[in-house]
């Protein structure tokens, strides 16, 4: 019997009381589900006004400005007026002037195609700060989400982009950057492999692939600190603190962003294809560093673990040499013992993650006669990869040079030495 009532329960009472509920939930909705989208909003405040529009895909202020809108800003309005439930309706507004709403703190219309979706006046919040009074148009006051009255009351430059600039960073082929009493640099992507290079005294010199990508996002992270009345920036831009052009896929137009100094320490920038100018919120002197020194490659010993046969290393205390077995390493000769694996596989990350901390004065010779010697060969004995290098004389780095790098360069000792140590641990004791 309890079954039987348990069953009646689950296919008979309970999709009524289903129904009652979501018919009881629809009904304290603020508003009908929107049907159509809403593409245009319009905000009237007593001190002023702020109207967006959707143009194709893209958000734009038309008043009191003409600037991109902020995507989230244009959202989060959204979506608390259309999903925001009545908590409590108090019929007509006798009077007005008690829930705030004599000259309300900002009356908010949603439209589509020029039909008026929703339109809400919202005035005072309740004592407890848990709701706020509103009026819809039928004229009744009813009690609504406090987060209404905050998204319809940000200051009007809220509602504007707050990204600098905004590009899609699989779009940039090059880009270039210009700095005050420094050597204009361009970096260039490659449209057959996607890697970053940029050519330095008729050298080409490949960028890391890590740090390249992270320099071009320091861009779309900076934000806006304030915005810059333009009637304030006449001869503001004479003298640059640097200029940086991202070259995108056409049909689009390259990006230029220009950057000056200011007497208080920030820094403002405009875009040449916009009018706005604004105080931004980033680190610009870093921003406008993009010489070969910090973005190049610093690997030391590239190779693919696949091809490579064969690896000889040489340092001042041991040498050994592991060769390709199948999928494995393994010693020329199985008397000498087995090797471990995982240290094996260590070692070949450590190699291949060996990066140089700067590029030395002098020229790769200056490492002869070298103490430390790395070259890893593929079949018939041809050398993917070769690294030499020594300590250099009164300080704790060693200089070092590479088929690949083909610079002298300073490694840190530390770093060195844990090369050193993983080749130390790659022998078994065992047979």
């Amino acid at each position: 019997m309890a079954l039987v009532a348990l069953a009646a329960y689950v296919w008979l009472e309970l999709p009524g009381r289903r129904a009652e509920d979501s018919a009881d939930d629809d009904a304290r909705r603020l508003f009908s589900p929107f049907t159509t989208a809403v593409d245009q909003i319009d905000i009237a405040r007593p001190e002023d006004r702020v109207r967006i529009e959707l143009r194709g895909t893209r958000w734009e202020v038309v008043e009191p400005v003409c600037d991109a809108a902020e995507p989230a800003r244009v959202a989060t309005l959204i979506d608390a007026i259309e999903k925001a439930r009545i908590e409590r309706d108090l019929g007509p507004a006798d009077e007005p002037s008690r829930y705030g709403l004599a000259l309300p703190v900002a009356a908010v219309t949603l439209l589509a195609a020029g039909d008026t979706l929703a339109y809400l006046e919202l005035g005072a919040h309740t004592l407890d700060g848990a709701y706020a009074f509103a009026r819809r148009r039928d004229g009744d006051v009813i009690l609504v989400p406090p987060a209404i009255v905050s998204a319809v009351t940000l200051p009007a430059s809220a509602y504007r982009d707050q990204n600098l600039v905004r590009f899609d960073l699989e779009t940039v082929d090059a880009f270039a950057v210009e700095r005050a009493r420094a050597t204009p640099v361009r970096w260039n992507r490659s449209a057959v492999t996607g890697a970053w290079f940029t050519v330095v005294d008729g050298d080409t010199v490949a960028g890391d692939s890590v740090e390249v990508p992270t320099y071009l996002r320091r861009f779309r992270g900076m934000r806006v600190r304030s915005f810059i009345d333009p009637a304030d920036t006449a001869n503001a831009f004479a003298n640059l603190a640097g200029r940086v052009t991202l070259h995108v896929r056409a049909p689009a137009p390259a990006i230029t962003m220009r950057f000056v100094a200011r007497a208080d320490s920030t820094y403002w920038c405009r875009i040449d294809s916009g009018t706005r100018v604004v105080a931004v919120q980033g680190n610009v002197p870093g921003a406008l560093d993009a010489s070969p020194a910090t973005l190049r490659d610093r690997r030391l010993v590239q190779f693919s673990p696949p091809q490579a046969r064969r690896i000889e290393i040489v340092t001042p205390d041991t040498s050994a040499v592991l060769v390709r077995a199948g999928d494995a390493w393994a010693l020329p000769n199985p008397a000498l013992g087995r090797v471990d694996a995982r240290a094996a596989s260590d070692l070949v990350r450590a190699l291949r993650a060996l990066r140089f901390r700067r590029v030395a004065a002098g020229s790769p010779s200056d490492v002869e006669p070298a103490v430390l010697i790395v070259r890893v060969t593929t079949e018939g004995d041809t050398i993917l990869e070769e690294l030499r290098g020594k300590p250099r004389v009164g300080s704790g780095d060693w200089i070092v040079t590479s088929r690949s790098s083909r610079v002298l360069a300073e490694v840190p000792a530390s770093e060195i030495h844990a090369v050193i140590n993983r080749l130390r641990r790659v022998r078994t004791s065992g047979r």
